[in-house]
């Protein structure tokens, strides 16, 4: 089909469907995706492409169009980066190649997290928060507008790249989120002179033959530090179950996602290291994800 110069709404979004379709997408994502190419380049809500489909594109809009189509179709790039962003519990968070792009099933350690938040901060001021590899920040900054109205808390965050920590940085700001970030390599971090109550992460946990099987949009474009991780993917579940527990008070929590091949592996680790009421929780679409410890409530913390 010889589509005109430049083309309308419902054209270009038909141009925009067949070609995500011909790199093997599937239907409906093919469909949302061009949608949401469309009100990016035009700035117009979905509402409005249907409402005005033979509207057409400016010519800017249109050569745009085709180099954020080339991007995705021939270089694979990811969605969300070509947009700028994403969402994460509802909320916008600028994405970047600087860091993991949030994940839907994410979000269930918000949902793990703030009950256990506010049980906390009824008895301790503040609760002191710890968002381990913080990426785009997405996972602190929500935790720390979630709780601001009904718990005392002080959240938390570190990431080994300056560049995610600016990105994370750049998206508390946005949100007016009080966090405190850090620039730090956890595995060679010391103790914290004063423990945390809570400590949260989504660490890298895909180990080498599933990173180097990962599809080009992930492989080709996520930072590898965040999504791979040595001795089998467990390199920081290993040193999390070991070293977390001096980095909490007596009776603290650990909520962590993991590959859902690493269920076994994970809650033997932290039983065998002497955590207490250690569980797996399926995310939304029912995959085993999370898991959920806590320290022994008569362990001294270390100085």
């Amino acid at each position: 089909m010889t589509l005109p110069t430049p083309p309308s709404l419902t054209q270009a979004q038909r141009h925009c469907s067949l070609a995500l379709k011909h790199q093997g997408y599937p239907p409906e994502q093919c469909q949302a995706e061009a949608r949401l190419l469309l009100t990016h380049i035009t700035g117009q809500s979905t509402a409005y492409l249907l409402a005005h489909p033979e509207a057409p594109l400016t010519p800017a809009q249109w050569q745009t169009l085709q180099d954020l189509l080339q991007q995705r179709c021939q270089h694979h790039t990811p969605l969300q980066y070509l947009l700028g962003h994403t969402y994460f519990y509802g909320r916008p968070f600028t994405c970047s190649p600087a860091a993991l792009i949030p994940r839907p099933e994410t979000e269930y350690i918000i949902t793990l997290a703030l009950p256990l938040i506010n049980t906390l901060a009824a008895s301790t001021s503040p609760a002191r928060v710890l968002d381990i590899g913080t990426g785009t920040g997405c996972i602190a900054t929500t935790l720390a507008l979630e709780t601001s109205s009904t718990a005392a808390i002080h959240v938390s965050a570190m990431d080994i790249s300056p560049e995610a920590i600016t990105l994370a940085q750049h998206n508390a700001h946005t949100h007016q989120a009080s966090v405190q970030f850090k620039i730090c390599n956890l595995l060679t971090a010391p103790t914290p002179t004063q423990p945390y109550h809570l400590i949260v992460s989504n660490p890298p946990y895909i180990n080498t033959v599933e990173y180097d099987a990962l599809p080009p949009h992930i492989h080709n474009h996520e930072p590898k530090q965040a999504l791979h991780a040595e001795e089998n993917g467990l390199l920081f579940y290993n040193w999390f179950a070991k070293n977390l527990l001096q980095w909490l008070v007596p009776g603290g929590w650990f909520i962590g996602e993991f590959g859902t091949d690493q269920t076994k592996a994970i809650t033997t680790l932290f039983s065998q290291h002497g955590w207490q009421q250690v569980t797996t929780h399926a995310d939304y679409a029912g995959l085993p994800r999370m898991v959920v410890a806590q320290t022994p409530s008569n362990k001294a913390p270390k100085p």
